[in-house]
Parts: structure tokens; C-alpha cells; sequence
């Protein structure tokens, strides 16, 4: 099914307890898994996403629940996979809160909820709930009428979304490798492209330095009358920012060039086939040509590995200056990671901009090194703080000792010196 279609999200349901990560990995090669356990032996949620897909999990602790936010085409969706057993009421609250994640929302799942609105032949508690939660937060169910139990006639496999009705297309697929049917889900307004486009940024240089020589005069007038330093370093740090990307021009590739030759290539590609035939077969025939192969494989990469730093070696033993120069400074280039934003502790919140990331900071490390709170009520704490007034003063281990002799408080300096040690960064 998954090699036909080419689904680029899957959102499965009663995976049951003895479903194991592994297995599903195994199966799902290519996307990115989030799992959510489940209430009972039959429950449990998952969400798999393409790997070329950039998604964010959401960390909801909850069972039956599993979701991520994803990035499409500079827009955010949080998609989000939902099992409600029968006997249990609808997570209306845990719906609320993943309609706040982003402006764009899929929930997809297995709900329990029945209601002739959407093609059932009866109307249950939970269905009646469902619908007025639909209709208070403006969603839309996109297969109405669509008989996805095999039990019944039934629409309880649902797909919900804030998306227009006419943009989504689903089809009922002819699998029946479970109790439920597979359905299929075209977005018409979600464009991907799987092929992959790389930008490619080319920097005219020469163009920088002319340009820098011609305004140095002009820049050294204009912060003659400026004192503040860190002003006149932001300022130029703009500025040479800006100039950079008026003389920086970008390409759009289909591919990188691989850094590996052609014969290296085939023997990987060769490798991955051997892989694809043992997870298939699991003979020990196959096992061994794997293991045989992939021994060959690393010995031919830690080869060319050796002969390309001997070229590199020789090239930079060249008394040629340009050729030298040329290549060592490879030796100074760090590869460079994309950032996108951070979140927050639960990862319930993504911070992007830069105000928001710096408010975030400050305020995680005003709470970790605030100073702990005096319960006036408490006893202990009043003895605590009296006995720590009185040993910030003293200057050597006997008088602690003395101190805490007298105390109400019964603890030791050994106890002391192992809190202090705990305390050192790990």
C-alpha cells in the first residue's frame, strides 16, 4: 500500500500494546515516527512523516494522542493521530489545545463518535459532543458518508480539519488488512515537491571589497561623533549583513554533487539492495552476503578516504602560493546547521523570532537562579535561614561544625559537602 500510494503522512490507530518501535521502523523506512501508547491492549496512536519533511513532535503526555507540527511551503500544520475508545469520553480538552499550535489543523482518527450528520445511523453521547466541538471551533469534516468500518455502516474513522471542503479529496482504499478501511487523503491546496531543491548561494566578492573601499571614508565620518562601541559594531555588523546579500546571488539545484566517486556510489547502492532482500527473506544466505558486503564497502570508503588525504597533503606541499592557499583554507570551514527556533520545556511552544527566544531565556534562567522562598509559617525554614546567616560568616570548617552543633536542625558537614558537590555541573 505504502510503495503504491506514497503517502507522505500516515496516521495509523490500535496499534495495539505488542506493536514494538522496531517493527514499525522496520516497516516505515523513510519517515519520522511519533508513537502514543495506548489505554488498553487494542488502543495507541502513530503519526509517520517523510523524512523530507520538517516536523516538530508535541509532547503531549497522553495516551491514544500522538502529534507534530510540521513546515510546508513556509506554512505550519499540526497534524495529529487520535484514538477515543468507546468507553471513554472525547479529549476535548486536549483537542482545544492542539487547535493553538498553528494556524493550519488535521486531526485525523479514530473518534467512536456516531451522528447522522456525518452518515451514521444513530446518534451517540459522543458523537453529539464531537459535533458541537466541530461547530464551535469552525472545522469541517472531509469524508461524510464514508463507510470505513467493515463491522458496520458506520462513519467512525474521521478526517478534521480547518482546511476548505473542496481541498481535500479522500477515497476509500480496497485494503482490508484490519476491521477498518484505509483511506486515502489528497490535499489540492498543500503543495510538496519530492524532488529536492537545493539553493545555492554564489557571492561576488571582488564586488564586496570594490564596494567596501569605496564607503570606507564615508563610514569612518559617520562614527567619529558616535561613542558608544557596541552601537558602532551593530551598526557596521548590519551593514556589511546587507551589502553581502545585495552582491550574493542564488541558483536552484535538483541535487547536491555527491563528494563520493561513482564506483563508490554503485558498491552503496548494491549494499542497501542486499539490506532490502534480507529484512524480506531473513535467510542466513542473505545475512552473510550482507555482512560480506558491507565489510567490502567500508574497506573501499577508508581507502579513497586515504588516497584523497594524500592528495590533499601534496596539494598543500606545492610551492605554488595559490595552490596552497587554495586548499588550506578547507581546513577552516565548519559545516553550518540550520536554526530555525527553539521550544520550551514540554514543547508546548516554539520561539522563533529573536525578541521572543531572548524573552524565553531570560526568563528560564530568572527562575532557575531565583532565590528559593521563605515560608515564615515554617519552622524549618526559619531555622534554615537563621543557621545559613550565621555560617556565611564563619571561615573555617571548626566553626561550621560549631554552629551546626547548636542548631535544631540535625545534619552533618559531611551531609553539607556532598549537597555542594551535587550541585557541580555535570
Amino acid at each position: 500500500m505504502i510503495k503504491e500510494h506514497q503517502p507522505m503522512i500516515i496516521s495509523l490507530n490500535e496499534l495495539g500494546s505488542h506493536t514494538d518501535m522496531k517493527s514499525i521502523q522496520h516497516v516505515l523506512l523513510g519517515y519520522d515516527i511519533i508513537k502514543a501508547e495506548s489505554t488498553n491492549k487494542h488502543g495507541g496512536a502513530l503519526v509517520a512523516i517523510d523524512k523530507r519533511i520538517r516536523c516538530v513532535p508535541i509532547n503531549l503526555n497522553q495516551l491514544n494522542i500522538a502529534a507534530a507540527i510540521i513546515t510546508l511551503n513556509d506554512s505550519t500544520y499540526t497534524i495529529t493521530s487520535i484514538y477515543s475508545p468507546s468507553n471513554t469520553p472525547l479529549p476535548l480538552k486536549t483537542m482545544s489545545l492542539l487547535l493553538t499550535y498553528s494556524n493550519y489543523t488535521i486531526l485525523l482518527g479514530d473518534f467512536n463518535a456516531n451522528h447522522i450528520d456525518w452518515g451514521c445511523s444513530t446518534t451517540n453521547p459522543k458523537g453529539a459532543q464531537l459535533l458541537k466541538w466541530i461547530n464551535d471551533n469552525n472545522l469541517i469534516i472531509h469524508n461524510t458518508n464514508m463507510s470505513t468500518s467493515l463491522r458496520s455502516s458506520n462513519t467512525i474513522d474521521l478526517i478534521i480539519s480547518n482546511q476548505q471542503r473542496d481541498s481535500i479529496d479522500c477515497t476509500l482504499l480496497s485494503y482490508t488488512c484490519s476491521d477498518h478501511f484505509s483511506i486515502f487523503i489528497e490535499f489540492s491546496n498543500i503543495l510538496f515537491q519530492c524532488k529536492y531543491e537545493i539553493s545555492i548561494p554564489k557571492t561576488y566578492w571582488n564586488v564586496f571589497q570594490a564596494v567596501l573601499n569605496t564607503i570606507h571614508e564615508h563610514i569612518d565620518e559617520l562614527y567619529t561623533n558616535i561613542h558608544d562601541e557596541f552601537s558602532i559594531f551593530l551598526q557596521f555588523q548590519n551593514l556589511l549583513h546587507a551589502l553581502k546579500s545585495r552582491v550574493t546571488v542564488w541558483s536552484i539545484q535538483n541535487q547536491l554533487q555527491s563528494t563520493l566517486p561513482p564506483f563508490i556510489r554503485i558498491l552503496l547502492k548494491y549494499k542497501h539492495y542486499l539490506q532490502n532482500r534480507y529484512r524480506k527473506t531473513k535467510l542466513e544466505n542473505d545475512s552473510l552476503d550482507l555482512r560480506l558486503w558491507s565489510k567490502i564497502n567500508k574497506q573501499e570508503i577508508l581507502n579513497y578516504k586515504a588516497r584523497q588525504w594524500t592528495s590533499f597533503l601534496s596539494k598543500l606541499a606545492s610551492s605554488n602560493p595559490k595552490t596552497f592557499c587554495n586548499h588550506v583554507k578547507l581546513l577552516n570551514k565548519k559545516p553550518q546547521k540550520g536554526f530555525s527556533g527553539i521550544t520550551d520545556d514540554d514543547n508546548m511552544n516554539i520561539y522563533k523570532t529573536p525578541a521572543s527566544i531572548l524573552s524565553y531565556f531570560q526568563q528560564h534562567f530568572e527562575n532557575r537562579f531565583a532565590s528559593p522562598n521563605l515560608d515564615i509559617s515554617n519552622k524549618t525554614d526559619i531555622d534554615a535561614n537563621d543557621l545559613w546567616q550565621r555560617l556565611i560568616t564563619v571561615k573555617n570548617d571548626n566553626s561550621i561544625q560549631e554552629h551546626i552543633k547548636y542548631s535544631d536542625l540535625t545534619f552533618t558537614i559531611q551531609d553539607l559537602h556532598s549537597i555542594i558537590k551535587s550541585l557541580a555541573n555535570k
